[in-house]
């Protein structure tokens, strides 16, 4: 699904679980469940474009979200994320794994021209939000020619440091 949705009155493109980014949250599972230590199941992927001024409310994920990832594929400018009023600075190609249905996070007005970012969701398969399995699915979504799921993977295994935050998760990945 591509949609279009307001962000204070400011246009985001948006992609809700394209077969690409859910090919990519399946490959990254025995690394989450390694960090987490339980198993996970993928429930769904989304893609959102922000542009100058958007931002984020602070929120918490829904129960679906148990455990997201972040993933800054490209950005004109740096624009961190608040976990827990902690900010996250992700370079292109960054990824941060926190617990989206627990803590909360935000960012503030983007004071660049495009930031690209994609999120991956999973959830206990075990746990209280097992009933959101398996999500939206592979079959959902529309797949753009554009993507290349080898530049996806590449940015993906451009790995930096792993933080901690507070006593709660957040990772970098």
């Amino acid at each position: 699904k591509i949609s279009l949705e307001y962000d204070h009155e400011i246009v985001c493109l948006d992609f809700y679980s394209l077969p690409i980014f859910n090919s990519v949250a399946m490959s990254l599972i025995e690394k989450i469940e390694s960090i987490v230590n339980t198993r996970v199941a993928f429930t769904y992927s989304y893609a959102r474009f922000y542009t100058k001024d958007n931002s984020l409310i602070a929120h918490t994920d829904r129960r679906s979200c148990e455990y997201s990832i972040t993933l800054n594929l490209y950005s004109t400018h740096d624009w961190d994320i608040f976990v827990n009023d902690i900010p996250v600075n992700l370079k292109q190609g960054d990824a941060l794994l926190y617990a989206g249905s627990d803590l909360t996070h935000y960012r503030n007005p983007f004071e660049g021209d495009l930031c690209a970012q994609v999120f991956f969701h999973y959830v206990d398969p075990d746990g209280p939000h097992r009933d959101f399995m398996p999500g939206m699915g592979f079959n959902d979504g529309m797949f753009p020619s554009s993507f290349n799921i080898h530049d996806i993977l590449e940015l993906i295994h451009k790995t930096k440091n792993t933080v901690k935050l507070k006593d709660s998760l957040g990772v970098m990945l």
